[in-house]
């Protein structure tokens, strides 16, 4: 089953995908959330292997598109 990605969730992606050794706190200001939900965020996109921990690669294509008005 596919994991439906939201906002935080793609520009998350965003971050990391641009930066991999970005902070978490620094993501977490970036989206306005604490870092314990980036933590969080985080730890589900690599339980769902869309994110590897290892290197923060992406483990599966995936398009990051802006988020609809």
């Amino acid at each position: 089953m596919a994991h439906k990605l939201d906002a935080l969730d793609r520009k998350i992606l965003e971050l990391v995908i641009a930066d991999a050794r970005v902070p978490f706190l620094e993501v977490a200001r970036a989206c306005n959330v604490s870092g314990a939900a980036i933590h969080q965020r985080i730890q589900k996109l690599t339980t769902l292997g869309i994110l590897s921990l290892s290197s923060f690669e992406s483990a599966r294509p995936i398009v990051v598109l802006p988020a609809p008005m």
